[in-house]
């Protein structure tokens, strides 16, 4: 009986092996594929703002200079063609009073042409803007030292140089046969002779 029993377990043993090896073979579960980055597209910055409105100039110019001056309002126009020109010719005598007039006012001009010693005077009186945040470093850089410190005025910068004037001394060699180490030697070696004048003029570029 014992000996029928085990051979009753041995087949249902061998039976159970032969069932299992006949069960179909379990389906792998796919392992998903990452999905592939996909590159945010670039953003396009946003263009600048386009200028609009009127520029008043005002001038002292003579007749002669005012081509160079038609030229550069010519090329900004180009560049910025919704920004209007309304340019306005006072004589030098005539510009500083009627400037100060206007501004006290609120009225007058976006821009003047004028002397850089107006300047100090105008920025007490809060007739000229502090533009220090209107011009980039990088501009700047561009433009003679000498000349921006014309423009400079308690930490402000109250304009922007258009063109150098300096003071020029002609040396006589005549009198003063070598060039002088500096300005001073030199103005002191024309002053100790009587021979002849050396004459100073003023020099713009």
């Amino acid at each position: 009986m014992q000996k029928k029993l085990w051979t009753v377990i041995s087949v249902l043993l061998i039976l159970g092996m032969v069932l299992a090896g006949c069960r179909p073979a379990a389906t792998p579960t796919p392992t998903p594929r990452p999905k592939p980055t996909e590159p945010k597209p670039t953003e396009t910055p946003p263009p600048p703002p386009r200028l609009t409105g009127t520029v008043t100039l005002w001038h002292a110019w003579k007749e002669t200079e005012i081509p160079a001056l038609t030229d550069v309002i010519a090329a900004f126009s180009a560049a910025n063609p919704d920004v209007a020109f309304d340019v306005l010719y006072v004589p030098f005598d005539d510009l500083r009073g009627k400037y100060e007039t206007a501004a006290a006012t609120g009225e007058g001009p976006t821009v003047l042409i004028g002397a850089a010693d107006w300047g100090p005077a105008f920025y007490d009186a809060e007739l000229v803007a502090d533009v220090s945040g209107m011009a980039s470093s990088e501009f700047l850089s561009t433009i003679n030292e000498a000349a921006l410190g014309a423009v400079r005025y308690r930490g402000a910068l109250i304009g922007l140089p258009q063109t150098i004037k300096g003071v020029v001394m002609f040396r006589n060699k005549e009198i003063i046969p070598e060039a002088p180490a500096t300005w001073w030697v030199q103005t002191w070696s024309a002053g100790s002779s009587s021979r002849q004048p050396i004459w100073t003029t003023l020099a713009g570029s």
